[in-house]
């Protein structure tokens, strides 16, 4: 998620001033460092319908390498 989006979230959600929220992401794992660590990645930024086939994908995924039938 981009920085601004987050930033945006953050105020929106905690009442957090744009500087308060900078510096909880400041001292957070960077959004490329999460990907990078990830097996699935997801975003939501999107519409929803995106998102819902992202989501089943990566089900589906899981459940072939657990060996478990849909």
């Amino acid at each position: 998620m981009p920085r601004e989006e987050a930033v945006r979230r953050i105020v929106e959600r905690d009442g957090k001033t744009e500087q308060e929220a900078g510096n909880r992401l400041d001292s957070q794992m960077s959004n490329a460092a999460r990907v990078a660590r990830a097996q699935t990645v997801l975003c939501t930024l999107w519409e929803a319908e995106v998102t819902q086939r992202q989501v089943e994908a990566a089900v589906s995924r899981l459940q072939g390498e657990l060996g478990i039938e849909s």
